[in-house]
């Protein structure tokens, strides 16, 4: 068993409000020197949850603005001061530790995307 981290990255359209849609998901391994960010692609569950329409396009980039920011971090210090600070509408969960089996945590990747995101 390998020691990993994850982040739920989540949605917050009205901070007052504090509801959030879990849109995305941060696997780190630091042994392995693993990093990989999962966001996901179909917007209209969080459409349906908070009534609005996102406006694509504007969201799409900025999503992607997030997941490079992400990559260029290296520790888990660096990830979780960086979840600490987000104060826009993207929040993040601290990092928990969860043990994968494998070394490559692609797959493992998958499988709590669907079941944390999904």
């Amino acid at each position: 068993m390998i020691q990993y981290y994850y982040s739920l990255i989540q949605y917050c359209p009205n901070l007052a409000r504090l509801e959030v849609a879990n849109i995305g998901l941060v696997l780190f391994c630091p042994d392995n020197d693993f990093l990989t960010v999962r966001l996901s692609q179909d917007d209209e569950r969080i459409n349906r949850m908070f009534k609005t329409k996102i406006k694509d396009s504007l969201f799409a980039i900025m999503k992607e603005g997030l997941r490079q920011k992400l990559m260029t971090l290296k520790s888990l210090d660096e990830l979780n001061s960086y979840a600490s600070m987000l104060v826009n509408s993207f929040r993040m969960t601290q990092f928990m530790p969860c043990r994968i089996s494998q070394e490559d945590g692609y797959d493992e990747l998958d499988k709590m995307f669907d079941d944390l995101v999904n």
